[in-house]
């Protein structure tokens, strides 16, 4: 493959040797030099053929063939720069904006958590019906007596956020921190990205300075992502404290909020001593608790057993209300609850966008394939087989889609920007919408289908004239009804698209 030249000139060579030692028996035969000469060239063959057959035979001809047709687009690109950069602004439109969307439902919906077992991963939480709400917050008295009693769960942790004061040796600010109850990171099976998780005996309480989990955005904001951040003391809450470890990226506490440390809750304030100062379990300063279901427990006998938990608990306990039931809720829609389909109608819109760009190019590419009528017809009359002008077609189409593909970059990045600032703060993983190596395929995805999309359809529907036709109107597009019509068809369909969009 990267041979050719070379290989094409040790074929010539071996050409005229084999054709010299020809004229050399024809000489001995008495003949002049001359006619020598010619009858061995006619005793051993046309010698383009046979090197294009023997080129055959090397394979990669294919190759061969799609890289000069990439020569010849590049040229009729460089020649008719004005219809190149209308096509190219329209395809970046198309595949800027399908990019953009697929970033925010990549990072937001299809970027697993960073848990182990997600899909045994639920949420726990009580209803209040009489208040309709469907998130009336947890009581650790009534989180512990789930815990105790209930046996469709491996591990269940609970946690809460509250605003603390960090205090280092030359600065003081203000963080947002999850207090965790023992077994919630085992519940959710997750390891540090940096340094350690807690302790068994941390976790319950120990002698030592309170340790603190880093979130791994303020690891990487405020500590600017230094290995040597494990270890380094605070002080949180007027009480000294040490950073144990840095928490993975993409990893949620039991509320979607974010949070900047995670806390052992027996260091910062027993969630049980709340629960226990308060006589009514009514005060409930929990969102929710995570647990993992034990293998073979489905949602529904995990729900089942927890509503005749809650209603033995409502009996012991009148002031919580008779309506009030248990919600379980597995933990990635507890976290997005109905952002795919609104994300899916979104990535709908942007597809019709797409397809208008195409239906758009596709046109304009017909239109020019009228222009360029009496072009196709010589190369049809030099030899060129219709598969070869359908094939170079597609690939000039190609060449100007790999253009609008790094053009729709650029605009996917405009609107990411955007994006950030339009969206709601409560948009889970808002930060996280990069352009990473999956919406890179995908882009790349989307441009060859939309090149070929464009470049096939217009090189199947109009055709060449036959050859002697086409040269004897001088390349007029005289009255081809046929691809008039499906000009016709297309700006039908532009219009058919735009008026939903719309």
């Amino acid at each position: 493959m990267w041979q050719r030249r070379r290989l094409d000139r040790e074929m010539a060579e071996e050409m005229r040797f084999h054709l010299q030692m020809e004229a050399e028996r024809e000489a001995a035969k008495g003949l002049p030099p001359e006619e020598a000469r010619r009858a061995a060239e006619r005793n051993f063959g046309n010698v383009g053929s046979i090197q294009e057959r023997s080129r055959e035979q090397r394979g990669w001809l294919l190759l061969e063939s799609l890289q000069r047709d990439a020569r010849l687009a590049l040229r009729v690109i460089a020649r008719q720069p004005g219809f190149a950069a209308v096509v190219v602004l329209t395809l970046s439109l198309g595949i800027g904006v399908n990019t953009a969307i697929f970033s925010v439902a990549n990072a937001v919906l299809l970027r697993p958590l960073a848990v182990r077992g997600e899909a045994r991963l639920v949420v726990l939480q009580t209803v209040d019906h009489d208040n309709g709400k469907s998130d009336a917050g947890l009581s650790y008295p009534d989180f512990a007596d789930w815990r105790k009693s209930a046996g469709a769960f491996e591990k269940m942790g609970i946690a809460a956020t509250t605003g603390v004061v960090v205090n280092e040796p030359q600065s003081s600010w203000r963080a947002n921190a999850a207090v965790v109850s023992p077994d919630l990171l085992l519940a959710a099976g997750v390891q540090a990205e940096l340094g350690r998780r807690w302790r068994e005996d941390e976790e319950t309480g120990g002698a030592g300075p309170m340790p603190v989990l880093l979130a791994h955005a303020l690891g990487v904001s405020r500590f600017n992502s230094d290995r040597g951040v494990v270890g380094k003391p605070l002080r949180i809450a007027d009480a000294p404290a040490q950073i144990v470890g840095v928490m993975p990226d993409r990893l949620f506490p039991v509320q979607p909020e974010p949070v900047d440390l995670w806390v052992p809750a027996a260091y910062f304030g027993d969630p049980a001593k709340a629960g226990t100062a308060n006589a009514s379990r009514s005060y409930r300063p929990y969102l929710g608790a995570l647990a993992r279901l034990k293998p073979g427990v489905r949602l529904e006998a995990a729900r089942a057993e927890l509503e005749v938990l809650q209603a033995s608990i409502r009996a012991k306990h009148p002031e919580l209300g008779k309506n009030q039931t248990v919600s379980v809720v597995p933990l990635r829609q507890y976290i997005f609850g109905d952002l795919r389909p609104k994300l899916g109608l979104t990535a709908g819109i942007a597809g019709i966008v797409l397809l208008i760009a195409c239906v758009n190019v596709a046109n304009l590419l017909l239109g020019r394939a009228v222009v360029r009528q009496r072009e196709l017809a010589v190369r049809s009359a030099l030899g060129a087989s219709r598969s070869d002008l359908i094939r170079h077609s597609v690939v000039e189409t190609l060449v100007l889609a790999a253009f609008g593909g790094a053009a729709g970059l650029l605009v996917a990045l405009w609107l990411l920007a955007g994006l950030r600032q339009t969206l709601p703060e409560s948009l889970p993983r808002l930060a996280e919408i990069p352009l990473d190596g999956t919406v890179l395929w995908f882009a790349l995805a989307v441009t060859g289908v939309t090149g070929v999309m464009c470049g096939l359809w217009p090189a199947l529907a109009g055709g060449a004239a036959a050859p002697g036709d086409a040269l004897k109107s001088g390349g007029r597009a005289g009255g081809n009804t046929g691809r008039t019509g499906m000009r016709g068809a297309l700006i039908v369909g532009q219009v058919a698209l735009t008026l939903p969009l719309m």
